[in-house]
């Protein structure tokens, strides 16, 4: 599995320097949204820059490609760190260095080979019916790229449930099959009737009601059935649990 992160560094500045900068690059920039500007010179770098023109905060943001900065699969957080401190400095004319950004971002991609275009399809269908999450921010001293794939898998532990997606009707039929315990029985299918009501697994354990949400959702582990379920619209039946492709 190919795992690529991108970072975001920011500064905030007082306006008149802010001004100075903008108005310097301003026949680069190319308008984004919500006084939102982008210079994109250093794209093929790896490097994009980012000016904020709000009243309250003038903010540049640099979004940083390891990948593509260092042209490698696995960027070296050393080599990294030095090639980054050379395209700032060399950027602002070494009026501004790397030190003076803070970062304040990391957003992780991967690529999971689900064997076919209709798979993703699928899976894009059924996993967007996950809804709203707790939100997840690691400390800072956990963003070096040597554990950036535990950030990751952790990240995305918390938020995709292990377990095979069924249609709700089958789901709720192995769950009367395989779940001995009434209580967690009970509540297993009760939370596969909140989902697709509250359009949020997050929402729909929360509506439960259950001190215990957590061994609901170990027993849809241990029998391998996720409390999302494919919509009625979709014609797939399964999809395999996600976890196989990691």
């Amino acid at each position: 599995m190919y795992l690529n992160g991108t970072y975001e560094l920011t500064c905030v500045i007082d306006s008149d320097k802010f001004c100075k900068l903008f108005d310097r690059v301003y026949s680069e920039l190319e308008y984004v949204d919500e006084n939102k500007y982008a210079d994109y010179t250093l794209a093929s770098k790896g490097i994009t820059v980012l000016y904020r023109d709000s009243q309250y905060k003038k903010k540049i943001k640099l979004h940083v490609n390891p990948c593509q900065l260092l042209d490698s699969d696995k960027p070296d957080p050393e080599k990294l760190v030095r090639k980054l401190e050379k395209r700032v400095s060399s950027y602002f004319n070494h009026k501004y260095q790397l030190d003076d950004f803070d970062l304040t971002g990391l957003a992780l991609v991967t690529d999971i080979d689900v064997h076919s275009r209709a798979n993703v399809d699928s899976y894009i269908k059924v996993l967007s019916r996950i809804g709203k999450v707790k939100g997840f921010s690691p400390s800072r001293d956990d963003w070096p790229g040597a554990g950036i794939y535990l950030i990751f898998l952790d990240t995305f532990m918390r938020v995709v449930p292990f377990g095979n997606f069924y249609k709700k009707d089958k789901a709720e039929e192995i769950v009367r099959a395989k779940v001995d315990d009434l209580i967690i029985r009970r509540r297993m299918l009760r939370l596969l009737e909140l989902v697709p009501e509250k359009k949020s697994l997050l929402l729909a354990q929360k509506a439960l009601n259950y001190r215990r949400v957590d061994e609901v959702m170990a027993e849809f582990s241990s029998i391998e059935v996720a409390p999302v379920t494919i919509s009625k619209r979709h014609d797939i039946k399964k999809l395999d649990n996600l976890y196989k492709y990691m």
